[in-house]
């Protein structure tokens, strides 16, 4: 393997399992355990932000590695995308409070939370798999994991190698 290899599975899908472990988690935590449950869900879910923060900082050195051009289209089309996901978040939410009949009742709002932390936990697992068992086996133009796993090596930046040109003949 490259130096390159496994950087997929280790800055990409290794935090995203150990997320999604972490949401399951504590949803079993909220809807066994009670109101003692969210506190140490809370708890467990304390190393999520260090992670996310990690899979972004892996995103963006991906990003680095390709000319500007191509990483706007990418960020443009991320934000695009990012509005029709939260759409259906939102009505993913607003049915499970419906189905749960949030009222004034005890622990209505207890089982709503932990039903939509299922939900998460069972999408993110899904996430999961894709890039786990069918991403790995898609053609190299269509596969995440090959575009990262071979970033490092042939990107052309000739936005980059114009400016080194121009700083080495100075």
């Amino acid at each position: 393997n490259s130096k390159f290899g496994n950087s997929f599975a280790l800055h990409w899908l290794a935090p995203t399992v150990t997320i999604t472990l972490l949401v399951a988690i504590g949803g079993v935590c909220t809807s066994l355990i009670g109101k003692f449950g969210v506190y140490v869900a809370m708890v467990l879910w304390l190393p999520t932000g260090p992670l996310g923060k990690l899979l972004d900082t892996a995103i963006d050195a991906f990003l680095f590695r390709y000319n500007q051009s191509l990483v706007s289209d990418v960020v443009y089309w991320q934000n695009v995308l990012q509005v029709f996901i939260q759409g259906p978040l939102l009505a993913v939410n607003w049915i499970s409070l419906e189905s749960v009949g949030c009222t004034n009742s005890d622990g209505a709002e207890l089982r709503a939370a932990s039903l939509l932390l299922f939900i998460a936990a069972g999408v993110l697992a899904l996430l999961c798999l894709y890039f786990g068992f069918i991403d790995p086996h898609l053609p190299s133009s269509m596969s995440l994991r090959k575009a990262v796993d071979g970033a490092g090596k042939c990107i052309d930046r000739p936005d980059e190698s114009r400016a080194q040109n121009e700083f080495d003949s100075e």
